[in-house]
């Protein structure tokens, strides 16, 4: 048995279940390219530290919180600002958003005319939206000039931010590469002798499920799922989407093939659907895979279940334990790849609202180089909100007599400045040393060939909101084991193809071949 610190945080335990903000603070490896034939920052000095002239410019940037608005946030503003003058000639008024919020708010704001320099694109769908509706603008010529710091941090993950070979965002990401997989809980390994390894298959599955089922009777459940809108099949097969989602087609194993495929007529898929469907009828996956709200991770709390899938970054098994306060082993069955998908899950982008595009890019590259600034994002005040640790470099904890749930500013999302110099609480050990031996393990071997590439739908966008319908309807029961393959996945097809699946798929086809020949 593992022997780690507890510290159930529920904080920790609501981000380690979400696929865009685990706390894992990873930084690229040796490739500091971004696609090719787009302009780099590397080269140019940093002006963001220029002598101020004139009146501050008003930076109005948005500001997503989770749960409740933190009750210092006007102090910590207020520090910011104070902090940000040494830097640029600017200053900024946050506009607190909720995550109900942040889909619409700052598209209304921009489509009205209201003052904005700084929007957070949340989602590859909402940045796309962003550029095909012209609400921001091309970054090129502003990264090269003032991106300095920003071009270091991000480094490779620059890919997520081009559309049609300009660059519209910066992305912020603290992964530059991904991985997905499964976890158990210790206590059911222990109990039935099972061994955890990567690389696991869809047989030595079976067997660890049949074991734990009949060890553990009816009314339990080895493996948990849970949502309407659950997917499966990419946490078993490494899949490159191209910048896109599974309505564009995509490329299983991301080879060099450069023919993209509908990957849900293809053998593969049907193989999985079939383990799921077994799996399903075996007891295996709970019953109400697809209706359940509790998360998986409340399954296996309560003791009713023992395993789930993940995004197996080199820091979820120890997130995990944390939130849940239990021993927990993890897979990687994908194996660890890097695609433009894995750097689109928030960008920055400067709306056409922007009076002075100039000195909002010089802000925001300060915020990635500065580390006091990054960190006022996400702990507040040194010494109001947060302490450093005198022996650990990088960590800190609350001020004495402050804990989790008295603290009166913290927002841990990972979505503002140079995340990896994001301080962090104890818990995890050695976090540091192991983040640097992830970013060293990150090969040239594990970087898809068409990094970089990303399909716009803007051309095909009846079709690509016909056939996302059609996902809706059918992926969820499939790829939870819910209906029989053999008969569903025909109709499936036919769905698919009847909403224009093919005319994307062409477009799709006919853009990446003309980028494939852009790049030589």
């Amino acid at each position: 048995m593992k022997n780690r610190t507890r510290k159930l945080m529920a904080i920790l335990m609501a981000l380690a279940a979400s696929s865009t903000m685990m706390l894992a603070s990873c930084s690229s490896g040796n490739d500091s390219s971004t696609s090719a034939g787009n302009s780099t920052a590397a080269e140019t000095g940093d002006t963001s530290t220029a002598e101020p002239q004139g009146d501050p410019y008003e930076v109005v940037m948005t500001y997503l919180y989770w749960g409740t608005l933190p009750t210092d946030f006007q102090m910590v503003e207020d520090a910011f600002n104070e902090k940000m003058l040494e830097k640029v000639n600017a200053q900024v008024t946050w506009v607190p958003l909720s995550f109900s919020e942040i889909g619409t708010q700052p598209s209304l704001m921009v489509s009205s005319g209201e003052k904005l320099d700084l929007m957070l694109c949340f989602q590859q769908t909402s940045f796309l939206d962003a550029v095909n509706k012209n609400m921001i603008i091309e970054l090129d010529d502003l990264y090269a000039q003032y991106g300095s710091a920003i071009a270091e941090d991000m480094d490779v993950a620059m890919a997520g931010g081009y559309v049609d070979g300009k660059l519209y965002g910066i992305p912020s990401t603290r992964c530059r590469a991904d991985s997905k997989g499964i976890i158990f809980a210790d206590e059911y390994l222990n109990k039935y002798n099972l061994t955890v390894e990567d690389g696991l298959t869809y047989e030595d599955l079976d067997a660890m499920l049949e074991t734990i089922k009949a060890g553990e009777g009816d009314a339990f459940y080895p493996f948990v799922m849970s949502g309407s809108g659950l997917t499966t099949f990419e946490f078993f097969h490494k899949i490159d989407f191209l910048g896109a989602d599974a309505a564009c087609g995509g490329m299983l194993q991301y080879d060099d093939s450069n023919q993209i495929v509908n990957v849900f007529a293809t053998d593969e898929y049907m193989e999985h659907c079939k383990w799921m469907r077994k799996w399903y009828e075996a007891g295996y996956i709970n019953g109400d895979a697809i209706t359940a709200t509790d998360s998986a991770q409340s399954f296996v709390q309560n003791g009713v279940g023992a395993s789930y899938l993940l995004q197996t970054y080199w820091d979820m098994e120890a997130n995990q334990e944390l939130g849940l306060a239990m021993d927990m082993t993890m897979s990687n069955l994908t194996g660890t790849y890097a695609m433009t998908g894995v750097y689109q899950g928030q960008s920055w982008g400067i709306p056409v609202t922007c009076e002075n595009p100039e000195v909002t890019m010089q802000f925001l590259n300060a915020i990635y180089e500065d580390e006091v600034l990054t960190n006022m994002f996400y702990w507040g005040i040194e010494g109001v909100h947060y302490v450093k640790d005198s022996e650990n470099e990088g960590y800190i904890n609350y001020p004495e007599g402050v804990t989790n749930a008295t603290s009166t500013y913290t927002n841990p999302l990972g979505l503002y400045g140079a995340v990896d110099k994001m301080y962090q609480m104890p818990g995890i050990e050695d976090y540091f040393g192991k983040m640097q031996a992830f970013n060293d393990s990150i090969t040239d071997d594990m970087k898809s060939p068409y990094l970089g590439y990303v399909f716009n739908t803007k051309n095909v966008k009846t079709d690509y909101a016909a056939v996302n319908d059609v996902l809706t309807q059918y992926r969820a029961s499939l790829e939870s084991g819910s209906v029989d393959p053999e008969t569903v996945i025909p109709e499936f097809l036919s769905a698919l193809e009847a909403a224009g699946i093919n005319t994307i798929i062409e477009q799709n086809q006919n853009d990446l071949n003309a980028w494939l020949a852009e790049q030589g």
